[in-house]
This record gives structure tokens, C-alpha cells and sequence, in this order.
């Protein structure tokens, strides 16, 4: 108490300094000077509170400092008792206050690498969903390729009964090419020399008198040779049909000997079936048609002899 700062350094003290070895000698100390002070235990049947009271004023009536170094004391060891109670919940809540922080930080921690992965987890979405779409591709391409062999396939098998039929008709064409010869030569006869006779003479000429001249003199023709399917085709036989020509054998030669020559002919039709067959046939390249009382029937007539 000889110390000049003895009162400042007991209001500065922190009480949480004070040790539980000196708490109990300072209960001790009140102990004692409570029996000095009351040594006939008058106020020990009060409570704590009241009987600290009475001890004070008692105190105070012998030394007005001792009163209150007394009062202070007895606020100390109130708060001693007081911090013994609250001193685990203390501890417990620093120690919870420090897993608060140390989960915290986990969480922080946890939420960064939540964070770091859904980024990853979203890029490998990202390309699993770019994978799958080139997956759907590449199967596309896949089954058009599929379907393009399937059908190549079925071309090639098409091709091979194909080459059949092309090598069969490579032979008759060969065959073809060694008649032509003769075929010609019946041709350009019948151009040339039966366009005046019936029907009945040109067929002695051509299949009884001139082929047989051909075989005889080893030319090769075609076997059943007709006409009409060496100097025309089917469609053209048609077609002169439907413009208004016979389709009987004769009248078909006659339209061929109207049309392959070089010479213009001169047809005497008493039915007037050619006649018809020759308007449908021109109709559409301005055919003129001069009668002789025509005024200027010579002229067109030396026009068409000079010009066609």
C-alpha cells in the first residue's frame, strides 16, 4: 500500500488476471476479516449481497479507505465467482468462434474448389455435347455411306448381269458390222430402182432375185432383213402413221422412198392417202399447195424446181 500507484494499478488491474490460487486467499482474507468484524455472526444469516453491505459500513466506521478497499475486494471476488462460471462458456465460445473461422475458411475453401469445378464440369459438358454432336455426324455420314455402298453394290451386281447382255450385244453388233455390206446393197437398189413397181415386184426383186444374188456371191446380210427396219425405225413408222400414212408394208415403202432419196417424187396417189400424209407431215413448214389454174402456178413452180 506504501506504493504511490497502489490505486491506479488496482483500477487498471484486468480482473481476468487475477489466478484461482489467489482468489481463494483473498476469500480466505475476507473470511478472516469478516469474523473480525462480526465476530458475534450477527450477519451471517443475510444473503451474500446484504451481508457484504452490512460489512462494508462496518468497515467504513473504522476507516473510511478500508471501506472502500473493502467494497473493492468484495467486487473483485463477486466477479471471481461470477467468472468461474462464465469462464468455460468463454472458452467454449472462442474455441466455437475458432471452428466458425476454421470452417469458415473451409467453406471459402470448398466454395473456390465448388466454383473451380463446376467450370470444369461445365467445359467437359461442353465438349461431351460437342462430341455427341460429331458422333450424330459422323453416324449420319455414316449410314449415307452405308447406303451409298448398299446401292453401289446393287449397281455392281446390276452391272455384272449387265456385261451379259453387253457382250451379247457386241456380238450382234460385230455380226451387224459384217452385214452392213450387203444390207447397204439391198438398201440403195430398192432406192434406186423400185420406187415405179407394185408391191409384189419389189418383193421378187429385193428377196427372191437380189438377196439370192448376194448369197450367192457370199455377201453377208442380215438373215431376216426388212426394209422398213433398216431405212426406218418404229417411231418413225409411228409417227408417219399418225399424220395420216397406211401402216401396211407397202405404203410404209412408200413413204421411205418419199423421204431417203435425193430426188423429189413424183407420186400418183388416186386415194389421196399420200397426199394427206404429206399436208399433216409439212403442216408445220408452211407446206404451199399450187393448183394449175393458178395464175402464178409457173412461177412458183420455177421457184420450187430452183430453190426446193
Amino acid at each position: 500500500m506504501a506504493d504511490m500507484k497502489f490505486i491506479t494499478n488496482l483500477k487498471t488491474r484486468d480482473p481476468d488476471l487475477f489466478f484461482s490460487k489467489q482468489a481463494s486467499q483473498l476469500k480466505i482474507y475476507l473470511k478472516k476479516l469478516e469474523e473480525k468484524l462480526d465476530p458475534n455472526h450477527i450477519y451471517s444469516l443475510f444473503e451474500k449481497s446484504q451481508r457484504d453491505i452490512k460489512l462494508v459500513t462496518l468497515m467504513t466506521n473504522v476507516s473510511r479507505v478500508g471501506g472502500g478497499l473493502l467494497k473493492f475486494i468484495q467486487a473483485v471476488d463477486n466477479y471471481m465467482d461470477k467468472y468461474r462460471e462464465t469462464k468455460p462458456k468463454k472458452d467454449r465460445l472462442i474455441s466455437i468462434e475458432n471452428d466458425y473461422e476454421t470452417n469458415l475458411s473451409e467453406l471459402n475453401r470448398l466454395e473456390i474448389s465448388i466454383e473451380k469445378y463446376t467450370n470444369i464440369l461445365d467445359d467437359f459438358r461442353k465438349r461431351f455435347d460437342t462430341a455427341m454432336e460429331d458422333k450424330i455426324k459422323f453416324q449420319e455420314e455414316t449410314d449415307i455411306a452405308i447406303r451409298r455402298r448398299t446401292a453401289a453394290d446393287k449397281l455392281l451386281s446390276g452391272f455384272k448381269s449387265e456385261i451379259l447382255r453387253w457382250k451379247d450385244e457386241l456380238h450382234r453388233m460385230k455380226e451387224y458390222e459384217n452385214e452392213l455390206i450387203g444390207n447397204c446393197l439391198l438398201a440403195s437398189a430398192f432406192l434406186a430402182y423400185c420406187s415405179p413397181f407394185t408391191y409384189e415386184i419389189r418383193q421378187e426383186l429385193i428377196y427372191n432375185q437380189w438377196k439370192k444374188s448376194l448369197n450367192e456371191k457370199k455377201i453377208l446380210l442380215t438373215e431376216n432383213f426388212q426394209l422398213q427396219n433398216f431405212l426406218s425405225s418404229n417411231v418413225e413408222i409411228s409417227e408417219w402413221t399418225s399424220q395420216g400414212l397406211p401402216a401396211d408394208e407397202f405404203s410404209i415403202q412408200n413413204g421411205i422412198l418419199t423421204l431417203q432419196t435425193n430426188r423429189f417424187p413424183y407420186c400418183i396417189d388416186p386415194q389421196l392417202q399420200g397426199l394427206l400424209w404429206i399436208k399433216q407431215r409439212e403442216k408445220k413448214a408452211n407446206l404451199k399447195i399450187l393448183s394449175m389454174r393458178d395464175r402464178d402456178f409457173l412461177k412458183h413452180f420455177e421457184l420450187a424446181i430452183k430453190y426446193g
